[in-house]
């Protein structure tokens, strides 16, 4: 064994850096901190899921939308109604303060 050898102290060196990577690498534990993230995800798909299911489709919404249309449409005809009963009854009322 001969110390003034470099490629004995570059053995030295690697065996040194091989157990420090080694212990970084335990002590890091990837597979549990990857585990928990891959759970973590699996539960936000899992809520996504769930959340999909309530929502409404393509045909479900274009029919909500025609209903939607039609009752404007029947509301307006209410509202033009009203306006034309409210100008009869100022013209009736006018007709009355004017014949006192």
């Amino acid at each position: 064994m001969d110390f003034s050898d470099p490629k004995f102290w570059f053995m030295v060196l690697n065996f040194l850096f091989t157990g420090l990577l080694t212990l970084v690498v335990y002590v890091r534990k990837p597979g549990e901190e990857a585990g928990k993230a891959i759970n973590a995800l699996s539960d936000r798909v899992s809520r996504l899921e769930e959340t999909l299911k309530h929502m409404p489709t393509n045909e479900e919404l274009a029919r909500l939308y025609g209903e939607l249309r039609e009752c404007n449409a029947r509301v307006e005809h209410l509202v033009e109604g009203q306006r034309r009963s409210g100008n009869q009854f100022d013209r009736i009322e006018q007709f009355l303060m004017s014949n006192k």
